[in-house]
């Protein structure tokens, strides 16, 4: 089980999600800068309720910041993976502000007048760099030195769950979460504590939220696979993975704890185990020799 949340814990770093290295050095500041510049204008177009201006910001900038190979100098892996992260479930937030709003233009409108609702104007140029820390809350009211704030405790938070801490950061994502609840980053990361934790029940009632909120989000899907795993439904877990593996294809994470759990099904399928493991290896997951000695109980080749 330990195994099973610290992959999910590396998956919320963003590694599935990073792009290649094709990119010449001397391109890649031009680039992160755009990005960057991008990402704070995709904020401060959904702090405004411009949500279709921010939903094409925040898909630029998704786009520019996957673009970015990780072994640069120019920023540390784990920012650049945690801005992925990020990015994408902004964008599958204001995605559902914009629909939400299609539906409401539509109710309202009348025969003969147009009323769709007007969105406020946005500056064209960068905000402060303040406005550009990542944070996941669309509440205006969140002031931007409370964001530095809540971002630097969810730095020690993710330190305190590599480090096999998952206790205390536990409790700073309570604190967190009790003045800001719509975080969506901390919530995640709620979910990854509470498993190693063991409080399977608690976790997946947040991640179950998290899918309803953000279905298209393959990493809300393989947080909910890791509570039901914990619970002992493993059938169901295997729905959630597959369901993340149909949004992301690419996604080697789920892979790998798919070839976990089919080790964990009485009896083990050791030939879907081998599958998932090898597919998983061929995206990018390391490979692990605990999990390779299981596989060598049974001889068996490749689907």
């Amino acid at each position: 089980m330990k195994q099973f949340a610290l992959i999910i814990f590396s998956l919320y770093l963003g590694l599935s999600a990073v792009g290649g290295s094709s990119i010449s050095p001397e391109g890649i500041e031009p680039m992160l800068k755009k990005a960057n510049e991008t990402l704070s204008l995709a904020d401060f177009a959904r702090d405004h309720h411009s949500y279709r201006l921010a939903r094409a910001l925040y898909s630029d900038a998704l786009k520019l910041f996957r673009e970015i190979p990780t072994n640069t100098a120019s920023i540390s892996q784990d920012v650049l993976k945690f801005k992925i992260v990020y990015c994408e479930s902004q964008l599958e937030a204001v995605r559902s502000l914009v629909l939400r709003e299609e539906q409401k233009a539509s109710d309202d409108k009348r025969p003969g007048t147009e009323t769709y609702p007007v969105e406020n104007p946005v500056s064209t140029t960068a905000p402060s760099e303040s406005v550009s820390t990542p944070s996941s809350s669309t509440n205006t009211g969140v002031s931007s030195a409370s964001r530095i704030n809540i971002d630097t405790s969810l730095s020690k938070v993710s330190a305190l769950i590599a480090s096999n801490q998952p206790a205390e950061a536990r409790e700073i994502l309570m604190s967190v979460l009790k003045a800001n609840p719509d975080r969506v980053d901390a919530r995640m990361l709620l979910v990854i504590a509470q498993c190693a934790t063991k409080r399977f029940d608690d976790a997946y009632y947040i991640a179950d939220a998290l899918v309803e909120e953000m279905p298209r989000n393959p990493l809300c899907h393989i947080l909910k696979a890791t509570a039901l795993f914990g619970q002992g439904n493993l059938e169901q877990a295997e729905v959630s993975l597959l369901k993340a593996i149909e949004i992301e294809p690419r996604c080697g994470e789920a892979h790998f704890n798919l070839a976990q759990l089919f080790l964990e099904m009485n009896p083990p399928d050791f030939d879907k185990a081998r599958y998932h493991y090898m597919k998983a290896i061929s995206l990018g997951v390391s490979r692990d020799e605990k999990l390779e000695e299981r596989l060598k109980q049974r001889s068996s080749t490749v689907p």
